[in-house]
This record gives structure tokens, C-alpha cells and sequence, in this order.
């Protein structure tokens, strides 16, 4: 092995470990998205140096680097069936309904190909890597010691201590640094497993040395520790309140307690199995209408368990719904269902089947970019053909590990154990349809099959198999967390949707179940290669260190990153928020996750030398914790100055945090590469090999900064969107354009600067002709940029339909012929949104109200009516059908109209202030005022009803009580209305 091998593996290995830190922890408080937008640059930007250092190691050591355990490594386990499903998201994403868009991913997620890549980088670097046992026990301590902070921000929020200000709410179900309750719970389902194997090994190891000695307090101490961090992620999964993790965490914590209990006693394993099926019993019960369980569904945390099963109103009315259109999409295009529409792209082929029911649960304007199943998402995106080798991988990986454990022993288990999934899975896809009719529920119905049909051979097994033929795969206690994480995950994205951490944790627990079921970790028992003597001064002093042992040092400098992350995070003093504020948060927070990674790394070996493990890695930690501070506050508290060199401040943050990632990188192989092997050299080639790589290593910078400019351009759009809320539109558009700029030709960004050039136009600037004309003529150009971008998306045509219809108003006075074709091409522009989008009813009502405009009130008529058949549950329809009607001068229609509405929501103000006005316009004033104030009774504070009530009492003669509405109505009036007000009291007064 040469020097630059060496230090490549470990440079790799410092990579996967900081990805897997990082990516569930980090989010970024100057962007618009914040979580995933930023998660997923930083680790695609981690995983073009993985791959690059993969690469350099296969070089230098040559052909060898391809032979694992005597085998070539193409023929490893589980590596074809992954590379075959990366070449069907490759090929998908060629024929892809929108290219860039599935190669690069889409603004909300970022899941295109090359994020899928970049897993398949450290699934694939893993494998040729982790070769000792020493690699294996750092990435499940990372991975479990991260898990820590997700814990304790989550458990924070629900204690209202959350050290950001954040405008949804974050009390009643925690979203921690996932910024979603599933998607935390998602996250932690995957390490709770790896928790609980820790623990009982810990304890079983205090038991061993308990035995045979005085009681042994670190042992005891390592017990706590993992006791803690699994009550920590106990609390925080039940404080997310998510039932699609918890069923998949139930059904993953079930196989782990009957794998693990396999090989103890036949009889604790069908109690197990006998558990299950009494808590399956009580899952069913508590969810079946009118159960005796019913008041347990208003108990706070368990209570949402009692709608598992609902089907008929809220999340689980959703989920079906766009289920059902998700099976109408994919029936509508048997080729296209074949190899898929392409990655990201289901927000732009949904909307043709978009379930008008949706609306009435969700917003009416929401377009679903995932079906929250993964079944369902993957044929969708990558088609059948993806759907089958995805389903085949995950089938895999539960077979080699059940085969690795001794439970698949010979050819009629295996066979045994297909038969088992398939029919499970077979019979759950079609149970649903042969009740129902529809194939909705389907992509659920087949993961629930799969395992009941996995549960039911490991029932089998328990029956038939010698109890002395299991258990004796060394690795088999991690083998079974492993698997009850993938299967949990497996379980939970068929109710939800993967995220870049669950999606990375899956890659590199797969890679690891592979490492450890071959046996390919041997174990660190310093029997190794001897390291050469020293040959300089250096080497001497280095090697005379005892202090700076690698696992202290390498896990030291982690945590350092680790602190580093939150620093960045809630450090915002520019943002509001004092350091004395939230000093006391943050202490507790970063603390509590320091103590329990020094604890991990201090009781980690059985040697003794703890307290010098511990010192290592406190030094390892603080300093360049430290050091970052010292650099970052003075930056953080500067960015004064003019408007877009202080958000270019702000967005350049994230600078910072790139740089010190890559140092630490740096710093963590170097740590990791002084308890190395011997080597020969530096290059195993000629110098002009080496030349190579530093051109491949610069060639990285250009891809790693436009994976730093995503977020850069989002903290743009984040003040765009901030100076649009504060109606600054020459400095929102300012913002809109330097987001462009650094993001490309993202359609969102298009969008909303279209949008802002409009704003501006009709606002400051409506009085300005030229001025004005040439910021709708840029609106036009921009939006249609946009629509070109993403033809499929109906927002687009939708936006410059609205474009084209305010410019028609406008510019009616000066040309009324330049209005009309305005108005022509708004028409169009609609006609074009409907086109793509035939079931959204605020689209059709959009286009009704233009038709009014222009006079075509029998289309505008129609287009209501068929408005209303899409959705009769939605007021706007009923408003504008009472306001057309207004216009033709029918008041006994638009009074139908209204009650109607009434019928619908018989408390909506709205609807009976259009009464109102009605009555009024129609010289009824009693029935008006008797409205009037039965609205009043119900907010004595409502500015348009103590207004509207000042009016009628005024045109009824009712002069004194006029005044009084008036007067009320001054006290709680917007500042630009109270001149208009005190006027009107002034004449009233004036008249008594």
C-alpha cells in the first residue's frame, strides 16, 4: 500500500462519516427552504471527494483492489442490483419528461439522479473500504452519537425552548433539524436498532465482566449512555407524533426481537411472535370505529395510532386521494409506466390526474411532487422496470441477511422464503382491490404483505430449524439491526417520503450488511503489518505520542464538526436573535451532545485508559470548535452596508461552513492514517500519474461550487421573498435576479421575479408609462422563460395569464384595443394552464372571472358551473357565480347564490357580507343592517362590518348609531383609511 493509497482510503472513510453527521443534522437558517434544498449540495459536494479518493485508492493499488475475499468484487452481494437500478435511473432520466430537472433534481428536493449517485458513491466506497472492525464501530458510533442533538433540539421545541423563532408550529409535533415530524421520525427509526444492539452487548459484556470480577463502573457508565441515547430517541419519535414511522419502527423492532431471540430459546421467540399479534390486535382495535378504545385517541402522543386506519378525513383522506390519482397516472401510459416519466418529475405529470377531492383536504392550489409511497413514486419516476429492481434490492438484502445468519441454510428455505414475500406481497397488492375496486391502496398492501409474509418464515424457521444451526455468525447481533433498520425504512416509505438521510443511512447500512455477513472486517488486533521505523525527526516525535491515539483523535475532531454545524446554525445575530437570548439553549443543546459523545469514545474499549481516550478527544473537540468561533462570530456580526453586498454576506455563510467541512475531512484521514499499515511509497505509478490526480482533485472545485451556489442563490430568494411580504418590489427584484444568477435558470426563482416585475408595474410605478411598460414587458419575458423550463408545470401559463389580464387594466384607458389583446392572450394563457391542469377549481374560476371581464358571461357561466361539479364544497365558486350574476343585474340570482353558499358553510363572513352589500344594492337596508349585526355579534372588533354597519345606518336615517359604528370603526381602522373615517364622523355630528 503507498502513502497516497492510504491516505485516499482514509480521506474516504472521513467523508462517509462526516455525510453521515451531517447530512441529518445540518440545515441552513438563510435559505428559503432551509432543510433538504441545502442537505443535499453539502452531500453531494462530500461525496465528489469519496468518489474521487475511491478512485485514486483503485489506481494505486491496481488490480488487487478489484479481488475481495478471493472473489472478484463484481460478483459481491447486492452490488449488480444496485448498479442495475442506477442504470435505470440513468436510463429514465435520458427519456425523462424533463431532463435537467431529473439530473440534477428539482428546487424542493434535490433527489435527481446525481444525488442518487452520489449514495450509490458511498454505498460502493464502504464496500471496497471497510475492511476492520475499528471502521465498522466508528460509523455505528457517529451514527448513533448524531442521532443525539436530532433528540434534544426535538425535545427542546416541545418544551417551547426552541432557540429559533420558527412561524409554524413546532410544540405539538417536533421536526428538530429534519424540519418535518415524519421526516425526523423516519430518520431515528433507522438508528434506534442500531441503539438498542449497543445496548444489550453493552450490558451483556457488564454482565460477563460482573461475573468474573469487582464490578466494573465504565462498563456500567457505557450501559447508561446507550440506555439514555435510546429513552432520548424514544421521547423525541413519540414527540413527532408520526404513524408511518412507528408502524415501520414496530414492524422493524418485531424482526429484531425475533432474530435476536432465535438463537436464545425457541420459547421467548414465539412469545415474541405472540406479543405481535396481540399488539397487531390492538392497533386494529383502537382504530375501529366505535372500538371501547376510542377516548385513547384524545390522549396527547398515542392518540394519532387511532387513525391509522382513516381513510375518510384528514392526512389518510390525502394520502388516499392522491394515491388514487397516482393510479390513474400510471394506467394512463403503459410505455411511459414502463421506464417511467424520470426522476422529480411527479409535480409536473400529476396535475392531469389531480383528484379535485384533494382540495378540499389540502390546499387547492398544492401540487403533490411525491405520492407519499414509495411503490407508487418509483414506478412513477423510474417505471415498472425501476419499481422491480428496487423491490428485488430491498428483498435481497433481507434474504443474504437472514442467509448470513443461518436462517436461509439450503436451497428449499430460499425457496421457501421467496415463496413467503411474494405471496405476502402478491396477496397484500390485491387484497385491497378485490375489496374496494381501486388499486389505491395497493402500493400500502404490499409492503404490509411483505412482511407479514417475512414474519411468517421466521415463524417457520422458529418451528424447523435447530436452535444450534443459528446464531453463530460473529457479526450476527449488528447483522439484526441492520436488517430491522432497512426493513423499518422499508416499512415507513410506503406511508411517507425518503429524504436525503434516510435515503444515505439505507446505502451505507446495505454496504455494511454486506461487509460484515462475508466476514470482510477483520478485527484490530495489532497483529497487523509493523509499521516501519522512523526515519526522522518527525516520525520520532510522532511515534513517541502515545496521547494522540487515532480513534480519540479522528472521533474528537467529528464532534468538533459536529458543534461546528449548531454554531453555524443558531449563531444568528444578524437574524434577531442574541447571543444572551439563546446562550443558555445552545449550552444545553451542544453540551448534551458533546457529554454523550465523549462518553461513547471514553468507555469505548474494555483496555482501561478511558480518562486519556477522554482527554484526547476533548482537545480534539474544543479546539477547532474554537477556532471556528473565533472566525465565524466577528463574520456573523458584521454585513452592514447597501442591500445586496449584505445579503451576498449572509448568503456567503454557508462559504464558511464548506470550507471548514473539507479541512476537517482533511484533518480526520489524517488522524485515522497515523494508526495505519506499512507502505512503500508515495506513488505506486510515474510522477506524471500523480499530475492526474491534482488535475482531477481541481477539476472538483467548479462541481462543489455549484453545489455551495444552490444555497447561496436560495439565501437570495429568502430575501426576495422577504422585501415581497414588505411590498419593496425594486429590492425583491434585486434579489429575485442575483438568485438567478448564482442558481441558474431555476423556474421557481423566474417565477417569483415575473411576479415582483409585475407588483412593481401595477403599484409604484402604474403611473410612469414607459416605466411601466418596460417592467411588464421583462414580466413577460421572464415568465416565459420559466414556462419554457418546465412546460408541464400549469403555474407557468397560469402566471402569464395573470400577467397579460392586469396589464389588459392597466393600460384599458390609453388603449383599449392593445387591452382586449391582452386580455386575448390571458385567455389563451388559461386555456393552456386547464389544459395541463383540467381539475383544480380555483383555475377554472380564475379563468371564469377573465371571461367576465371581457364580457362572455354565458362562458364565464360555464366555466363556474364546471367549477362547481369538480368541487361544490369550495366558496370562491359560489362567490363569483353571486358577482357575475351582480354584474348582469340579477339579484334574485346572486341571492341564491349566496344561500348556497350558506348551505355549504353556514358561517362564513364572507358569504353574508356579499348578502350584505346585496341587500343594500337592492334598497333592502333592514335585511342588510339585521345581517350587519349579527356579524358584529360575533366580533365586536370586524373594521368592514362596523364600517359597512356606519353606512347603513347612515343611508336608514339611523344617524346616531351611524356615528357610533364610525367611531368604533376609527379605533381598530388601517392608518390610510381613518382620514376617509373621520370625515364621515365629522358630517355625521354635523347632521344629529
Amino acid at each position: 500500500m503507498t502513502k497516497l493509497s492510504q491516505w485516499a482510503e482514509r480521506l474516504a472513510e472521513s467523508g462517509w462519516l462526516i455525510a453521515l453527521m451531517a447530512v441529518p443534522i445540518f440545515f441552513n437558517p438563510f435559505t428559503e427552504r432551509i432543510f433538504e434544498e441545502d442537505k443535499v449540495p453539502l452531500m453531494r459536494s462530500i461525496a465528489l471527494v469519496v468518489l474521487l479518493a475511491l478512485l485514486i485508492w483503485i489506481v494505486e493499488q491496481g488490480r488487487d483492489s478489484l479481488q475481495v475475499a478471493e472473489r472478484s468484487f463484481w460478483r459481491l452481494p447486492l452490488l449488480l442490483p444496485a448498479l442495475l437500478l442506477a442504470a435505470l435511473y440513468l436510463i429514465s432520466t435520458a427519456f425523462s419528461v424533463q431532463p435537467s430537472v431529473s439530473l440534477l433534481g428539482d428546487y424542493i428536493r434535490r433527489q435527481g439522479s446525481l444525488t442518487w449517485l452520489s449514495y450509490l458513491a458511498f454505498f460502493v466506497a464502504i464496500l471496497l473500504l471497510v475492511r476492520r472492525d475499528s471502521q465498522v464501530k466508528r460509523l455505528l458510533t457517529v451514527v448513533i452519537w448524531t442521532s443525539v442533538p436530532a433528540c434534544l433540539y426535538g425535545i427542546m421545541q416541545n418544551q417551547g425552548i426552541d432557540p429559533i423563532p420558527w412561524g409554524g408550529d413546532v410544540v405539538e409535533r417536533v421536526s428538530s433539524t429534519a424540519g418535518n415530524p415524519i421526516f425526523l421520525s423516519a430518520y431515528l427509526i433507522m438508528v434506534v436498532p442500531l441503539t438498542l444492539m449497543r445496548l444489550l452487548e453493552a450490558g451483556r459484556r457488564w454482565r460477563q465482566g460482573h461475573r468474573v470480577g469487582p464490578p466494573d463502573g465504565v462498563a456500567l457508565l457505557r450501559v447508561a449512555t446507550y440506555g439514555l441515547i435510546l429513552l432520548l430517541q424514544s421521547v423525541a419519535i413519540l414527540f413527532s407524533q408520526s404513524r408511518g414511522p412507528l408502524i415501520g419502527l414496530g414492524v422493524g423492532l418485531v424482526c429484531f426481537g425475533i432474530l435476536y431471540a432465535l438463537p436464545l430459546s425457541r420459547k421467548v421467540t414465539l412469545s415474541l411472535i405472540g406479543l405481535t399479534g396481540v399488539a397487531m390486535a390492538f392497533l386494529l382495535l383502537f382504530n375501529l370505529p366505535n372500538s371501547p378504545l376510542a377516548p385513547l385517541r384524545e390522549v396527547r402522543y398515542i392518540g394519532r395510532l387511532g387513525s391509522v386506519l382513516e381513510t375518510s378525513s384528514g392526512t389518510g383522506l390525502a394520502r388516499t386521494l392522491i394515491w388514487e390519482g397516482a393510479t390513474d397516472l400510471i394506467a394512463s401510459d403503459p410505455a411511459r409506466a414502463l421506464i417511467g416519466y424520470g426522476p422529480e418529475t411527479i409535480a409536473s405529470v400529476y396535475p392531469p390526474f389531480y383528484p379535485p377531492a384533494l382540495g378540499q383536504v389540502e390546499s387547492r392550489k398544492a401540487a403533490p411532487d411525491r405520492t407519499h409511497n414509495e411503490s407508487y413514486d418509483a414506478i412513477i419516476t423510474i417505471g415498472l422496470l425501476g419499481f422491480v429492481a428496487q423491490s428485488a434490492l430491498f428483498l435481497l438484502i433481507i434474504f443474504y441477511t437472514l442467509r448470513w445468519l443461518g436462517l436461509v441454510p439450503a436451497r428449499r428455505h430460499a425457496l421457501t422464503y421467496a415463496a413467503a414475500v411474494a405471496l405476502g406481497g402478491v396477496l397484500g397488492a390485491l387484497l385491497p382491490r378485490l375489496l374496494e375496486g381501486t388499486w389505491r391502496m395497493a402500493g400500502v398492501g404490499l409492503p404490509a404483505g411483505i412482511a407479514v409474509g417475512l414474519i411468517g418464515y421466521l415463524l417457520i424457521v422458529a418451528f424447523t430449524l435447530p436452535r444450534d444451526d443459528l446464531g453463530r455468525h460473529p457479526n450476527g447481533p449488528l447483522l439484526i439491526a441492520l436488517l430491522a433498520a432497512v426493513i423499518g425504512h422499508f416499512v415507513e416509505i410506503h406511508f411517507g417520503i425518503a429524504i436525503a438521510a434516510t435515503r444515505l443511512h439505507f446505502w451505507a447500512f446495505t454496504a455494511l450488511i454486506v461487509v460484515l455477513g462475508m466476514g470482510l472486517a477483520a478485527p484490530d488486533d495489532g497483529a497487523a503489518t509493523p509499521t516501519p521505523r522512523p526515519t526522522t525527526r518527525r516520525r520520532r516525535n510522532d511515534a513517541a505520542s502515545p496521547w494522540l491515539t487515532p480513534l480519540p483523535v479522528a472521533m474528537g475532531l467529528l464532534m468538533g464538526l459536529l458543534l461546528i454545524i449548531l454554531t453555524y446554525i443558531f449563531y444568528l445575530p444578524n437574524m434577531g436573535l442574541a447571543f444572551d437570548e439563546v446562550a443558555a439553549k445552545l449550552f444545553w443543546l451542544m453540551g448534551g451532545s458533546w457529554l454523550f459523545g465523549a462518553l461513547l469514545v471514553a468507555t469505548d474499549a474494555n483496555d482501561g485508559g478511558w480518562g486519556q481516550r477522554l482527554l484526547q478527544f476533548a482537545l480534539a473537540s474544543i479546539t477547532p470548535w474554537l477556532l471556528f468561533s473565533l472566525i465565524y462570530a466577528p463574520w456573523a456580526n458584521a454585513g452592514g452596508g447597501a442591500m445586496v453586498p449584505q445579503t451576498r454576506h449572509f448568503a456567503n455563510s454557508i462559504t464558511f461552513l464548506y470550507i471548514t467541512v473539507f479541512v476537517l475531512m482533511g484533518l480526520v484521514a489524517w488522524a485515522l492514517q497515523r494508526g495505519g499499515t506499512s507502505h512503500t511509497g508515495w506513488l505506486r505509478g510515474p510522477r506524471w500519474q500523480g499530475a492526474l490526480y491534482g488535475v482531477a482533485a481541481i477539476a472538483l472545485f467548479p462541481l462543489i461550487l455549484g453545489n455551495l451556489n444552490i444555497s447561496r442563490a436560495d439565501a437570495f430568494n429568502r430575501y426576495g421573498d422577504a422585501y415581497e411580504k414588505a411590498a419593496e418590489w425594486a429590492n425583491a427584484t434585486t434579489m429575485y435576479q442575483t438568485a438567478i444568477g448564482y442558481g441558474g435558470a431555476i423556474d421557481s426563482y423566474q417565477l417569483s421575479l415575473g411576479r415582483t416585475l409585475l407588483e412593481n408595474a401595477r403599484g409604484p410605478m402604474a403611473t410612469n408609462p414607459g416605466e411601466r411598460d418596460r417592467l411588464l414587458q421583462q414580466a413577460d419575458e421572464t415568465l416565459r422563460a420559466a414556462r419554457q423550463q418546465s412546460r408541464l408545470n400549469p403555474d407557468h401559463p397560469r402566471n402569464l395569464a395573470a400577467l397579460h389580464r392586469a396589464w389588459a387594466n392597466l393600460i384599458q384607458a390609453e388603449d383599449g384595443a392593445a387591452a382586449t389583446s391582452h386580455r386575448e392572450q390571458a385567455k389563451a394563457f388559461y386555456e393552456e394552464a386547464l389544459d395541463l391542469s383540467p381539475y383544480y377549481a380555483y383555475l377554472w374560476n380564475e379563468y371564469a372571472t377573465l371571461l367576465a371581464d371581457m364580457d362572455q358571461f354565458d362562458e364565464a357561466e360555464a366555466a363556474l358551473d364546471h367549477s362547481r361539479t369538480l368541487d361544490d364544497q369550495f366558496i370562491e365558486t359560489y362567490l363569483y357565480q353571486a358577482q357575475i350574476a351582480r354584474l348582469q343585474e340579477k339579484p334574485s340570482e346572486a341571492l341564491a347564490y349566496y344561500d348556497e353558499a350558506l348551505t355549504v358553510d353556514p358561517d362564513n363572513r364572507q358569504v353574508q357580507t356579499g348578502k350584505v352589500i346585496l341587500y343594500a344594492e337592492m334598497g333592502d337596508l333592514d335585511q342588510a343592517i339585521t345581517i350587519s349585526e349579527g356579524l358584529l355579534a360575533e366580533n365586536g372588533n370586524d373594521y368592514n362590518t362596523l364600517t359597512n354597519l356606519a353606512l347603513l345606518y347612515r343611508d336608514n336615517g339611523q344617524l346616531q348609531e351611524a356615528r357610533q359604528m364610525a367611531e368604533r370603526a376609527l379605533l381598530v381602522a388601517p392608518e390610510a383609511d381613518r382620514p376617509a373615517l373621520q370625515q364621515l364622523i365629522d358630517r355625521l355630528t354635523g347632521s344629529e
